[in-house]
C-alpha cells in the first residue's frame, strides 16, 4: 500500500492523487480465503496504468475497489481518506441536521484543538 509523505518538490504538489479502497482474498492453498481485507492504495489522478500495478501488487484476489471518500482536517486541513488516528468530535444529531463536525487527522490537531478550545479535553 502505498502512503503519503511530504512532497519533495514543487512537482510533486501539483499533482494529484487519488485514493481507492480496495477489497481483496488472500490466497489460500489452491484458492483464496474467504476473509476479505481493506487496503487504502494511493495514485496519481488519471493514471489507470498505475492503479492496476497497485492491484497487482496486492496478494491475493480483488473482490472490490472504489475511491475512497476524502475527509478534511478542521484544524490543519489536511485531506485524505480516513485511517488510524483520524477522530471527530460533535454528534450525530450535527450530522443528521447538517451542522459541520470538528475532524482531525491526527493527536497533534486533536491536541491543537483542545488548547484553542475547541474540543474538550479527556480528563
Amino acid at each position: 500500500m502505498s502512503g503519503a509523505g511530504n512532497p519533495s518538490s514543487a512537482t510533486e504538489l501539483l499533482s494529484a492523487t487519488v485514493w481507492y479502497r480496495v477489497v481483496w482474498r488472500k490466497k489460500a492453498g489452491r484458492g483464496f480465503s474467504r476473509t476479505e481485507v481493506e487496503s487504502l492504495i494511493e495514485v496519481p489522478e488519471n493514471d489507470a496504468r498505475a492503479f492496476q500495478r497497485e492491484l497487482a501488487k496486492l496478494p491475493g484476489q480483488v473482490v472490490t475497489h472504489s475511491r475512497a471518500k476524502q475527509h478534511i482536517c478542521s484544524v490543519c486541513g489536511k485531506s485524505g481518506p480516513w485511517r488510524d488516528g483520524w477522530g471527530w468530535y460533535g454528534s450525530y444529531q450535527d450530522i443528521d441536521n447538517g451542522n459541520e463536525v470538528l475532524k482531525t487527522c491526527s493527536d497533534a490537531c486533536k491536541a491543537q484543538a483542545q488548547e484553542e478550545g475547541r474540543i474538550p479535553n479527556d480528563e
